[in-house]
């Protein structure tokens, strides 16, 4: 018997147009936001008593997992333009391994792979997509991180022994002086650490609220919700108070760099009110802070604050700081114009070096630049400087492109985020940790959703929107 074809055709493709769909939609990873989420894992990691003696392998987590990222995503589009002098870095880390009084090969080979990891962000970035949004997450996540720790930081001086984080191993390896020379006496007379926040390291929690004041400024001018502008000035007012603790002063002036840099940028882009706004809420969190600071921790914070005045800018850094530049570069620079060989100093030596032949023992470095010089020389502090440099510029050149809608805002965050890390340069070694990591992953990202935005037509109008 033939079939009616011409009626089953026409329920056949009914009933398909009812089915429900197979094809399930791909998952987009945010890479970006994902990384920097593991970042801060592995820090929080080091917090928890019980896992103390796991130290080295959560480092080696953190940094491992961004040569995990270089290694298994695909590297393509365009490079950040530091890619280039962040290279030529990279290959006088790689000679340096070859220098005679390196510590050991195996510490040496750490720490070549230490500044490997942290230059990863900027060649596996461009591999991954990026957008607006995923900036916006990173920020998001560094400010939210920094508000807990300077929060922290606020319960650890208010209720001495509760919230207090285990200090780091190398801190304590110091000796009992040093630890003890870490406290501050309160106006009460009990004498507390330094707020360490979420950290190890008493004081640290100053990094925290610098990141809280920097994003609540910015914030302020770009979220409209009320609560969130509440939380933002919340967030200005107790990371000063929390920097005034921590006696950290370069990190104060950082914050003030940073924040003048981010003004700066606003009215070069024209944003007078969103200026004002800003400033306005930087007056009141200074005044606030220190009154609060103040009236905490007595004697102790006024006597810090002084000090910045006490003489000349240039003598009070010198008295301080600057003599580990001035011995950086009049007694370092001529034994070492190529550097010292590799492992000479921080983590890798203490991890892996070993001191007991003189020609190799370990050099203190107490700033980035004494860091610098001991690994690759003078060529080294030229080809790192550069990449700084470089991302600065690419920062600045974004923020001031308003063609690219809201992302232009992130260029000046960043813009004003780069150029206080490069000052901490001549206070610590920002680049040699984490923070280097976290400093070359914001300005790949930024560089990555700045060249998206640039390129489709349609993006710039729907981020400003």
């Amino acid at each position: 018997m033939p079939q009616r074809t011409d009626i089953l055709l026409p329920l056949h493709a009914a009933a398909l147009s009812y089915a429900p769909p197979v094809a399930r939609r791909r998952i987009e990873i945010d890479w970006v936001f994902a990384f920097a989420c593991a970042q801060l894992f592995c820090s929080l990691a080091l917090l928890v008593p019980p896992l103390d003696n796991l130290r080295i392998a959560w480092r080696m987590g953190s940094f491992g997992s961004s040569l995990a990222m270089l290694y298994f995503l695909p590297r393509r589009g365009t490079y950040h333009p530091a890619a280039l002098p962040a290279l030529a870095a990279m290959l006088i880390v790689a000679l340096s391994l070859l220098h005679p009084t390196t510590n050991t090969p195996l510490a040496g080979l750490a720490q070549v792979m230490l500044y490997a990891a942290i230059f990863a962000p900027l060649f596996w970035v461009s591999g991954v997509p990026v957008t607006y949004t995923s900036v916006r997450r990173v920020m998001l996540l560094l400010w939210g991180f920094g508000l807990l720790s300077a929060t922290v930081g606020v319960i650890q001086t208010y209720f001495p022994g509760t919230l207090e984080m285990p200090i780091s191993s190398s801190i304590r390896a110091q000796g009992e002086w040093y630890v003890e020379d870490l406290k501050i006496e309160l106006a009460n007379g009990i004498r507390v650490f330094r707020p360490m926040g979420l950290t190890d390291a008493p004081g640290g929690a100053a990094e925290g609220a610098t990141a809280a004041i920097l994003f609540s400024l910015a914030l302020l001018v770009t979220d409209r919700r009320t609560w969130m502008k509440a939380l933002c000035v919340f967030g200005v007012c107790i990371g000063m108070f929390c920097l005034y603790l921590c006696q950290v002063r370069v990190m104060l002036i950082s914050t003030l760099i940073c924040s003048i840099t981010f003004a700066t940028l606003l009215l070069l882009r024209g944003q007078t009110r969103q200026f004002l706004q800003i400033t306005t809420l930087l007056a009141g969190g200074v005044v606030l802070g220190f009154a609060w600071a103040v009236a905490i921790g007595g004697d102790a914070v006024t006597a810090r604050i002084e000090s910045l005045f006490a003489d000349k800018p240039s003598e009070v850094y010198y008295q301080n700081r600057g003599r580990f530049l001035d011995q950086t570069v009049n007694e370092l620079l001529p034994q070492y114009p190529l550097g010292a060989g590799l492992a000479r100093w921080g983590m890798m030596n203490f991890y892996f070096g070993n001191n007991s032949n003189p020609d190799t023992k370990m050099i203190w470095a107490e700033i980035m630049w004494t860091g610098w010089l001991l690994d690759g020389g003078v060529p080294l502090v030229i080809a790192y400087f550069a990449a700084i440099a470089t991302a600065i510029y690419i920062s600045a050149r974004c923020a001031l492109d308003r063609s690219v809608g809201q992302i232009s805002m992130l260029g000046a965050i960043v813009c004003a985020y780069n150029i206080g890390v490069l000052a901490t340069t001549f206070n610590s070694c920002p680049f040699i940790g984490s923070g280097g990591t976290e400093f070359w992953l914001l300005n790949a990202a930024l560089y990555a959703a700045y060249r998206h935005a640039r390129t489709s037509p349609a993006e710039p109008a729907r981020v400003q929107a």
